[in-house]
C-alpha cells in the first residue's frame, strides 16, 4: 500500500523531507511529525534479532536506509545499515566502542552520520566508512554518551557523562567548544540504584546475562540499575537544540537534586549559562522543546511534568526573580512514578506523555497548556494490568506505541517485575487516546513506534520486562528492529 508523501521541514543542516532525522525525531526532542501516519499495518520484517537497541533507528536523506546502534554483539559490532524495504544489512562497524547504542544516529543533509560511543564521537560517510573520530576523555565512572544533535550553525552536539557538553565541527571533528557543569555549577550526580540481583531466580539472571552479554553479575546489577533508576552519571539523556540555545538534563546541586540546564551557543561558537531549573534527581527524560522552540516540557524524578516558557525563560519573566533560575510556568502532578523516557510536544504545544509505575492511575495522559496550569485533553486508561513501556510518537492523526499486558509478580520501587507478558504495536487516537489497531509483537520495548519517510512503521526494542518475566518457561527475549507496513 503506498503511503502519501510526508515533507518535514528541518533546520539546516538536517534534510527536509525526512520525518526522523534524529533521535526523539528532530533536534528538539519533540517526537511529534507533523504529518497524518497510518492507523492499520501489519508486520513486515524482523531483523537484527537477538541485539538490545535502547534508541530508535533514523533514516538516510532518501529515506532507502535506516540506522540502528545496538549492543554490541561478541565480535563487538554496534552500528549497522539497513536498507528500508527488504531489511537486508548493507554495512556494520564493529570498531567504534561499546556504548554506541545509548544514542540514535544522527544524519545530515548530505547523508553523513554522527554518533558518540565511550571513546569519542564518530562521523561516517554514507557507506560506512570513518570520515572523523575525536576522542573525548570521559571522567566519570559510567563512561558514556547519549548521541549528539546538529545545532543551527552546523556544528555537532554532545554531552557525555561527566556532565562536559561539546561542540564539534561537522567537517573534521574538532572540538570548538565545551562546558563542564559539573566544574562550572558545582552539580553533582545522582546516587545510582542499588537494585540487588541477587534477590533474583537464576533463570532470569541467567536469562538477563545471556542477552545483554554482562561480563559479571557486577556488570548485570549496575545495568538493571540503570534501567530501573538512575546510572550514577551526570547525565541523564539526550540534549535538545532550539535556535541558539542547547538544553541537557542530570544532576543537580545535591544527589537528591536534578536539573535543567540551558546552555546559550553564542559566536565563535561559544557556550555560556543561560538558565537552570532544578528536578528531583533521578529523571531519565530528555527535555522535550517544542518545533519552534518557544515551550519545553520535562518528566521528572518523581511524578511531575514541567513546562517552561522558553523566551520568558531567557529575559527572566518568569516567577523566579533570580536572572539565572527559571521558575516553571506549570507542574502538573500524576499518579505512577518517574518517567523512563522524555514526553512527546505538538505544534499547540499539548505535552503527551505515559507512566509504568506499579500505583499508576493511567497510562496515558494528553495535557494542553492553559496559562498558569495544565488542562486534560484526554486520560486513557487500558486496563487493571496494561502498561505503556515506549515514548509516544505523535503524528497529525495517530500516537504510536508499545502496549503491554504485564501481569504483575512482584514490585521493586517504582518498577513491576512480571509474571507474564504479551505486547503490541500500538496506533492510538491522537484526539481521544483510544486504541485503533493493534498488532502483537515479541517483546517490550522502551524507545519508539515511529514512521520511516515512506509511511512503514519500525520498532527498534531492548526488552526488559520480557528478559526479567517470573516465569522460568518464558521465552528468551528477542530485541531487534521490527518493520510494519500500512494496510486498508
Amino acid at each position: 500500500m503506498d503511503w502519501p508523501d510526508c515533507d518535514v521541514e528541518h533546520p539546516a543542516p538536517y534534510s527536509d523531507g525526512n520525518t526522523y532525522v534524529t533521535n526523539h525525531g528532530d533536534r528538539a526532542n519533540s517526537n511529534f511529525v507533523p504529518c497524518e501516519g497510518p492507523t492499520r499495518f501489519d508486520r513486515h520484517y524482523h531483523v537484527l534479532q537477538g541485539y538490545g537497541i535502547i534508541q530508535p533507528n533514523t533514516y538516510s536523506p532518501d529515506g532507502a536506509t535506516t540506522y540502528v546502534t545496538t549492543l554490541p554483539d561478541d565480535a563487538g559490532c554496534s552500528v549497522f545499515a539497513v536498507e528500508v524495504t527488504t531489511g537486508d544489512i548493507l554495512w556494520k562497524r564493529c570498531d567504534l566502542g561499546e556504548q554506541a547504542m545509548a544514542g540514535s544516529v544522527d544524519v545530515d543533509g548530505d547523508g553523513n552520520l554522527f554518533l558518540t560511543t565511550e571513546t569519542g564521537v564518530h562521523s561516517l560517510g554514507p557507506g560506512g566508512s570513518t570520515r572523523w573520530s575525536t576522542s573525548i576523555t570521559d571522567a566519570s565512572e559510567v563512561p558514556r554518551a547519549y548521541g549528539v544533535k546538529l545545532t543551527g550553525d552546523g556544528h555537532v552536539a554532545t554531552q557525555y557523562a561527566d556532565g562536559v557538553v561539546y561542540l564539534l565541527d561537522r567537517g573534521d571533528g574538532t572540538v570548538l567548544a565545551e562546558y563542564d557543569v559539573a566544574a562550572e555549577l558545582g552539580y553533582v550526580a545522582p546516587e545510582a540504584t542499588n537494585v540487588p540481583v541477587s534477590v533474583l531466580p537464576d533463570y532470569v539472571i541467567d536469562r538477563l546475562m545471556r542477552f545483554y552479554r554482562f561480563a559479571s553479575e557486577d556488570e548485570l546489577e549496575e545495568g538493571v540499575g540503570a534501567i530501573m533508576g538512575a546510572s550514577g552519571a551526570l547525565v541523564a539523556n539526550t540534549v535538545a537544540i532550539g535556535d541558539d540555545t542547547l538544553f541537557a538534563v542530570g544532576g543537580g546541586p545535591d544527589q537528591k537534586t536534578g536539573a535543567l540546564v540551558a546552555l546559550a551557543i553564542g559566536e565563535g561558537p561559544s557556550l555560556s549559562l543561560a538558565w537552570t531549573a532544578h528536578l528531583p534527581a533521578g529523571t531519565g527524560s530528555s527535555p522535550a522543546l517544542s518545533r519552534d522552540g518557544r515551550r519545553l516540557a520535562i518528566g521528572d524524578g518523581a511524578d511531575e511534568i514541567h513546562f517552561f516558557d522558553v523566551e520568558a525563560c531567557a529575559a527572566n519573566d518568569d516567577a523566579d526573580e533570580e536572572a539565572s533560575v527559571c521558575a516553571p510556568t506549570w507542574r502538573y502532578t500524576y499518579s505512577g512514578g518517574p518517567l523512563r523516557g522524555t514526553v512527546a510536544m505538538d505544534d499547540d504545544h499539548d505535552v503527551y506523555f505515559w507512566s509504568m509505575g506499579p500505583d499508576r492511575a493511567a497510562e496515558a495522559w494528553r495535557i494542553r497548556d492553559a496559562g498558569d496550569h495544565a488542562e486534560e485533553v484526554w486520560v486513557a486508561d487500558y486496563g487493571e494490568d496494561a502498561m505503556i513501556t515506549s515514548v509516544l510518537t505523535v503524528l497529525e492523526n495517530v500516537v504510536y506505541v508499545d502496549l503491554g499486558e504485564i501481569v504483575p509478580e512482584a514490585e521493586i520501587g517504582d518498577f513491576t517485575i512480571p509474571i507474564e507478558t504479551t505486547n503490541w504495536a500500538t496506533a492510538l487516537d491522537r484526539e481521544t487516546g483510544e486504541i485503533l489497531h493493534q498488532v502483537e509483537v515479541p517483546d517490550d520495548s522502551l524507545t519508539e513506534l515511529q514512521m520511516a519517510p515512506d509511511g512503514s512503521l519500525f520498532l527498534t526494542c531492548l526488552p526488559v520486562l520480557t528478559a526479567i518475566t517470573f516465569d522460568e518457561k518464558a521465552p528468551d527475549p528477542i530485541g531487534g528492529l521490527q518493520r510494519f507496513v500500512p494496510v486498508p
